[in-house]
């Protein structure tokens, strides 16, 4: 899968924000096209940072038990 910077972007219908942050409302697709996601891309982009974060500090400490 494409890095969400990489994604087609297609915006929502006009005016519509974010509620959290004013941002426009968009439909992102995965890297076929596929499986649409209506989002903020500020806000999706936050999310994704913060799951890798976590994905990253539980490996880390999967790891540092194991030895």
């Amino acid at each position: 899968m494409k890095p969400l910077h990489e994604r087609p972007r297609h915006l929502g219908l006009a005016g519509e924000r974010c509620p959290v942050c004013s941002e426009p409302i968009e439909t992102l697709l995965n890297s076929e096209g596929r499986n649409p996601m209506r989002c903020c891309w500020r806000c999706e982009v936050e999310r994704v940072e913060e799951e890798t974060k976590q994905l990253e500090a539980l490996e880390a400490f999967y790891y540092s038990q194991a030895d």
